[in-house]
């Protein structure tokens, strides 16, 4: 009977572990990883990012009791991705890279620039998931402009858990 207590308790301790190890980063675009810092980001990009502009930037107050919450949202244009100049969006859920879009000039150049890389069709929209945990989507924005997102899959989830469990 106590071999089965201990064996129980391990199981939940190895599955508890196990549920609260971060996930590991994944290449995004622009030589850049989920999970990186504002900080590292911008050492990585170097003086691009001297003509770049905060679009959101949110917090909880830190009064408010709930889970920390801090998004930063940055657009950093003259940038240039496989060869196609376009700008870019940078989001950063707590401070962890967790996803760049890339609004290429010219998107049929840059879809084909994928294609070649990646080695799949991306199509005209929808999620193609790459090996390592990307997914990649191509899509409109609200003012009609084509980007291509490069998604960190856990992290997007996590910030959308934070907003159904916490709003």
């Amino acid at each position: 009977m106590p071999y089965r207590f201990i064996f129980i308790v391990a199981c939940l301790l190895i599955v508890g572990c196990s549920a609260n190890r971060e996930p590991n980063p994944v290449q995004l675009t622009l030589a850049l990883e989920s999970y990186a810092s504002p900080q590292e980001v911008e050492r990585r990009l170097g003086s691009i990012m001297l003509g770049s502009e905060v679009l959101e930037d949110t917090k909880k107050a830190p009064s408010d009791p709930r889970p920390p919450y801090h998004r930063v949202v940055i657009m950093v244009r003259g940038i240039t991705d496989f060869n196609v100049p376009g700008s870019t969006r940078l989001t950063f859920f707590n401070e962890r890279l967790s996803s760049v879009w890339f609004y290429p000039e010219d998107p049929e150049k840059y879809r084909k620039a994928l294609q070649k890389r990646f080695g799949v069709d991306l199509g005209k929209s929808g999620d193609t998931r790459l090996s390592g945990g990307t997914v990649v989507r191509l899509a409109t924005d609200y003012e009609g402009k084509s980007y291509v997102a490069f998604d960190d899959a856990v992290l997007n989830e996590e910030h959308n858990q934070w907003i159904r469990v916490n709003t």
